[in-house]
């Protein structure tokens, strides 16, 4: 039997796994209800990393929970500046309404979810 101290999740998610382990994780924690921030704690990966996973599963329309990831209003910001500004439109969301990228990820591909 094992008298080690007993082990919390994150510890459990810094061994070695096989490649793609890590996104399928990201998406059963997330559907379990569990929020990304709480994700990138229990994975000891940053809040983008898990973002990321989560925008890629989107693009194969296995997530579809966008407003747990940004609000209506972010979602609508992101649109409308890259129809302005295409060019532009990460710059200024960084810049000028301080949206960190991951959100910007993810309104775009609820965007390419809602245009399929």
């Amino acid at each position: 039997r094992d008298r080690s101290p007993s082990r919390g999740l994150g510890d459990v998610y810094k061994r070695q796994m096989p490649a793609g382990t890590s996104q399928k994780e990201t998406l059963i924690l997330f559907n379990s209800g569990i929020s990304p921030e709480k994700i990138s704690e229990l994975k000891n990966v940053t809040v983008s990393t898990v973002y990321s996973h989560l925008v890629q599963w989107a693009d194969e329309g296995k997530m579809i929970e966008f407003r747990r990831l940004l609000t209506e209003e972010e979602y609508n910001l992101v649109v409308k500046t890259f129809e302005k500004d295409p060019e532009n439109a990460f710059r200024i969301l960084a810049d000028e309404y301080h949206l960190p990228s991951h959100i910007i990820r993810a309104a775009q591909a609820e965007q390419r979810f809602r245009t399929k």
